[in-house]
């Protein structure tokens, strides 16, 4: 959903100024306080409402490899960013910069601008949820026979300003977000809770729980999470 223009506020301040001549009010007495003196004359100004935040997985350009649909190998490297609210990829061209839907993708692997990090992602079409398949790319965090990936999103904070207290943000707010999966052959279960977590490792739960409590280890960390699944992958063979 696109983020609409500027919220235009609308005021009007009326003053009435009487002056009248008679027995108990000098000549040309103002009746009505002028409110530009009540104010101290300093300016009453509502600010233009906008945004803070972006949309972007990395708001700054990275070297992309795709792998479209239909296609036997990936592109060249191109200027890439990943747009999650728009489920865009804006692409630097010799023809300036264009946006394509990520419904034509099937995989990307996407390196920062520094050449210091490299994050892969795939379309999550190939994933579901009670048999509804995913929009967008999902970040793989670990491959085998159990995958972990992560879903961003785009949540929108409205705007809080209370025009009585003149207090509060007039600006609408992006804040980014996620959610992880187990995956196995496509099918995707949120990670919420280490006990929802342990049956996906079966005859193994009992080593995974062993070695979950001797490292430490969160399943709220996307770091750690990807160590258990990488752990869990080694024993059963990729």
């Amino acid at each position: 959903m696109k983020v609409g223009g500027n919220i235009l506020w609308l005021f009007c301040a009326i003053l009435t100024y009487n002056t009248v001549s008679g027995q108990n009010l000098a000549k040309n007495a103002v009746r009505f306080p002028n409110i530009g003196t009540l104010l101290n004359g300093l300016p009453f100004v509502r600010p233009n409402v906008g945004v803070i935040g972006d949309p972007y997985f990395n708001l700054n350009w990275g070297h992309g490899k795709i792998q479209l649909e239909n296609y036997d190998v990936p592109t060249d490297e191109y200027w890439v960013r990943y747009n999650i609210q728009l489920d865009e990829l804006e692409v630097k061209s010799s023809f300036g910069i264009r946006a394509m839907s990520c419904r034509m993708v099937t995989s990307m692997s996407f390196t920062d601008s520094l050449g210091t990090m490299t994050t892969k992602f795939v379309s999550g079409k190939n994933y579901h949820v009670d048999n509804v398949p995913l929009k967008g790319l999902l970040e793989l965090l670990a491959d085998g026979p159990l995958q972990l990936v992560r879903r961003y999103y785009i949540f929108e904070k409205a705007p809080d300003y209370n025009p009585a207290l003149n207090s509060g943000s007039q600006d609408v707010t992006l804040i980014k977000k996620y959610d992880l999966f187990i995956a196995k052959e496509g099918a995707l279960s949120e990670v919420k809770s280490k006990k929802k977590l342990m049956p996906h490792f079966g005859e193994k739960a009992s080593e995974m729980e062993s070695f979950i409590k001797a490292r430490a280890l969160s399943v709220s960390s996307p770091a750690d999470l990807t160590e258990i699944i990488t752990h869990y992958n080694s024993l059963v063979g990729n």
